[in-house]
């Protein structure tokens, strides 16, 4: 979403990032407790129903809107690497490179 805690995807960052990560390779899942399904620039995804199985399967979380329900700061202990877009990564930092075998790809 576009904003903390609304379902209004008009200028979401969250859908550019999700092309990009795509377009390098990455397996990418996302979690909106606000958005059911997103369809953006040829993606078509469903929200991940649980978001602890989903943070367990992946290499790296990406937080894009911070919406109430979400806890930065277990976000970034439940993941090997955590970007925070909206504030810090709380000591985590992230060094990463996209390829189709390295970086954001799904474990």
């Amino acid at each position: 979403a576009y904003k903390p805690d609304v379902a209004d995807l008009r200028e979401a960052p969250a859908l550019d990032i999700l092309s990009m990560l795509r377009q390098k390779g990455a397996q990418v899942f996302y979690h909106d407790p606000h958005v059911p399904a997103v369809q953006h620039d040829g993606l078509e995804l469903v929200c991940v129903p649980d978001l602890d199985a989903a943070l367990a399967a992946v290499d790296c979380a990406v937080l894009v809107t911070n919406h109430a329900v979400y806890d930065a700061k277990a976000l970034a202990v439940a993941v090997q690497c955590f970007v925070n877009t909206r504030g810090s990564n709380h000591g985590r930092i992230a060094d990463f490179t996209f390829s189709n075998s390295a970086g954001m790809i799904n474990r």
